[in-house]
């Protein structure tokens, strides 16, 4: 059993108890505690927390024991995992924006209600298919955090690997329950400082404790190959049709981003659209240290000398080897970071919707009061927090590519079907149904039956089939569209200023020094983001 020092223990087990007394500090703190103030905080969270917020609980157990465990393996060539993160910038500059004004529009707390209302689905089939692959992915989202965290723990404290599965999931539903989406988002905030950080530095100080680049690289060669050092799967000609293969389904994993409900609603729970710009740069900065920090300690971490029996835990021994233990333990830190900040978003978005959309919307007829909502969502984040670590305790994949799994269910049920009726009027409702229900089938029948074969990564074929599936079957019932929606589509596509909108605005202006501009030199600000209503001009006056 590996020998940890009782100082790594103290700084690990002080993060868990920080992260619960975060999520009491949280409940007493929100002045809005209504279900929008729980599922949403209010949407009165800063633009630092929610990028933050959204990049830490997308990292999940992926980024700091999948990752670099996989590329401890692959070398090199896992870096496409990495530059497909920034399928993230597709969200920024063509979904977010316009979903966070449509959900605005449509008053929508939740993924499904805005997919329903969009759609005018008064049969509630939308909501009834969103939330059934809603609860069934991000629970294996959820196991893959706790397979993680039971692996983690288990190594760390010398206990059972059951044990530290019951442990994590008892930290991550309980900061979840008492505080909600402001809970989540501050303890997300917190875990994407410590996991940029910690995967910024440690990569620095172990090309220091190793030799330098030239001596490690020298070393990974010998050890490796040289082929090992590039990205192409070994194949140093690239005329094989295999390594095309194998890079198109790690690029393919990209597709996740475009359509994780738990990344979505950081757009939803933005304060206006001016943030999401902010959210963007933000975000890109912290992918661009993070990931290539995983995969450097991974591949760093396999030319040293020591005693790894999985993978997938090579920067927490790495950690442990080669740093003082008080630093170790926040670096160790930083893998807690990940997987709890992505347990605790996907109990939130899944338990959410559970209670909203279908307790509420469905059961209950919308007749549901806001305090019944918010305790029927915190009963379901312990029935899901259990029902995952009850599957965590045999899980059927390794972490990596359970993760990435889950991600391709939610990716193929929920990415096309936003992604189109952001920009395509003439979805219909049949079309969308249809999508949401193929895509993640297919990708499903992908991952049992034509992986091993093919080496292509379910989510990719499954995206493109739902879109396929909604483009074709949209096309053959657009006599049954939507009347509304085209009556008002330009409404909803332009940039007339929303009530978010011009509260931002307004708030911006009341930092300005007057003294110093005419009413003209301040219209004039507006004048190009066409924001000169009625409303400013009021303020301007006064």
């Amino acid at each position: 059993m590996l020998k940890v020092s009782p100082i790594i223990q103290g700084v690990i087990a002080a993060y868990l108890v920080f992260m619960i007394g975060n999520g009491i500090f949280s409940y007493f703190s929100q002045r809005n505690k209504d279900a929008e103030g729980f599922m949403l905080g209010g949407k009165s969270l800063s633009p630092w927390v929610l990028s933050m917020s959204e990049k830490a609980s997308e990292s999940s157990g992926y980024m700091t024991m999948g990752l670099p465990g996989e590329a401890s393996v692959m070398g090199f060539s896992v870096a496409w995992a990495a530059v497909v993160s920034y399928f993230s910038l597709f969200n920024w500059f063509y979904m977010a924006k316009p979903l966070r004004r449509m959900s605005e529009i449509f008053n929508s707390l939740t993924i499904t209600d805005y997919l329903e209302k969009r759609f005018d689905d008064k049969t509630q089939t939308i909501r009834k298919i969103g939330v059934s692959v809603m609860a069934i992915f991000e629970i294996v989202y959820v196991m893959v955090q706790f397979v993680a965290m039971g692996k983690l723990l288990s190594l760390l404290f010398g206990i059972s690997f059951g044990t530290g599965v019951v442990i994590g999931a008892v930290v991550a539903t309980s900061y979840t329950v008492i505080g909600g989406f402001t809970s989540v988002a501050r303890n997300d905030f917190v875990q994407g400082i410590i996991l940029f950080f910690g995967l910024g530095i440690m990569p620095l100080l172990m090309v220091s404790r190793l030799g330098g680049l030239r001596e490690i690289s020298s070393k990974m060669i010998a050890m490796h190959g040289e082929a090992w050092l590039l990205p192409y799967f070994g194949d140093m000609s690239l005329h094989s049709v295999s390594t095309f293969v194998l890079i198109l389904g790690y690029v393919a994993i990209g597709i996740g981003f475009v359509g994780s409900p738990h990344i979505i609603v950081r757009y939803m729970a933005a304060k206006s659209k001016r943030d999401i710009t902010v959210m963007a740069i933000i975000g890109s900065v912290w992918m661009a240290v993070s990931y290539y920090g995983a995969i450097s300690i991974g591949m760093m971490g396999s030319i040293m000398d020591i005693s790894l029996a999985d993978p997938e835990n090579i920067m927490m021994i790495v950690a442990m080897e080669m740093f003082p233990a008080v630093l170790a333990g926040l670096l160790i830190s930083a893998s807690l970071a990940a997987i709890l900040s992505s347990a605790d978003s996907m109990l939130l978005i899944a338990a959410s919707t559970v209670a909203e959309d279908y307790f509420n919307k469905i059961r209950a007829k919308g007749k549901m009061d806001d305090a019944k909502v918010v305790n029927v969502t915190r009963i379901t984040i312990v029935v899901m927090g259990a029902a995952g670590a009850l599957l965590a305790l045999n899980p059927f994949d390794s972490i990596f590519w359970l993760a990435v799994f889950a991600w391709a269910g939610l990716a193929c049920c929920f990415g096309p079907v936003i992604i189109l009726s952001l920009y395509w009027k003439n979805v219909t409702r049949q079309g969308a149904i249809a999508g949401m229900i193929t895509g993640p089938a297919f990708a499903v029948l992908w991952y049992l039956l034509l992986k091993d074969s093919t080496g292509i990564y379910e989510g990719g074929p499954g995206f493109i089939v739902a879109v396929l599936v909604i483009w074709i079957v949209s096309l053959l019932t657009k006599d049954t569209g939507i009347p509304q929606i085209d009556d008002e589509w330009e409404t909803y596509i332009t940039n007339m200023p929303l009530e978010s909108d011009i509260g931002a605005y307004e708030d911006g202006l009341a930092k300005i020094d007057l003294s110093r501009k005419t009413q003209n030199d301040i219209l004039e600000l507006f004048v190009g983001r066409e924001l000169v209503t009625p409303s400013i001009c009021s303020v301007v006056r006064n």
